[in-house]
């Protein structure tokens, strides 16, 4: 029994989908699996190459821009993840293979504030002087590729996520959070939902009633015209 229980492991083990392979249309999608299903769909890429850069232990957030920047400049993120491990910066980056920076900027709400405050000084200034030396740090670069995919795949305004960062939440989350939304994974409904602490009690189906002189009647063979 032991060997077969054993057996049976192994079996499934080998037989479950991978995070890309999880149909999402019934289940609730985990944040890894949000992210990776988000990736592939936005940046037009299979699964395969989201799940090999996490396993490189490269961010969620690095990877969006390494995707973001690979079909701008036509060069493999697996190249890009490279030059970061080589120490530069995604703006050192952006100009070493030629994009120009203006394809980061998205249009803002004035004085956004933080962690858009600098980003929006920068895009401000540059509007005036286009030789600005582009000196934004990886954080910025990161929010703004984020907020364009966020504002764009999943059609929300982008001064709605520029809030959401602002109270410190994280871009997983954020992703996580409308995709469930996306695929009916939302808040659960009224009937489910069940007070902290509580059980949810589930009622035994009600049988329809029937009338017991009936029954022992037509049991026993009496006709009721007797």
């Amino acid at each position: 029994m032991k060997r077969l229980s054993l057996t049976a492991s192994i079996l499934t083990l080998f037989t479950l989908p991978s995070l890309a392979q999880i149909s999402v249309s019934g289940t609730v999608a985990t944040p890894r699996t949000a992210v990776t299903v988000t990736y592939s769909d936005y940046y037009k890429v299979e699964p395969k190459v989201v799940e090999g850069l996490v396993a490189q232990k490269v961010s969620d957030d690095d990877i969006s821009v390494a995707l973001f920047l690979s079909n701008h400049a036509k060069v493999t993120p697996e190249i890009l993840i490279g030059y970061r491990t080589k120490g530069l910066s995604w703006a050192d980056i952006t100009i070493k293979i030629g994009v120009k920076p203006d394809v980061f900027f998205v249009v803002l709400p004035a004085n956004p504030g933080p962690p858009y405050g600098k980003a929006w000084g920068h895009w401000k200034k540059r509007k005036a002087h286009p030789g600005l030396v582009f000196d934004l740090g990886d954080d910025d670069l990161r929010n703004l590729v984020q907020l364009r995919l966020v504002s764009e795949h999943y059609k929300v305004k982008p001064a709605e996520v520029i809030k959401w960062r602002g109270s410190g939440k994280a871009f997983d989350m954020i992703i996580s959070d409308e995709h469930g939304k996306k695929h009916g994974h939302g808040k659960p409904a009224d009937e489910d939902k069940v007070s902290p602490g509580k059980e949810r009690i589930r009622r035994a189906p009600t049988k329809p009633r029937t009338n017991p002189a009936k029954g022992m009647a037509k049991a026993k063979g009496i006709s009721r015209e007797r």
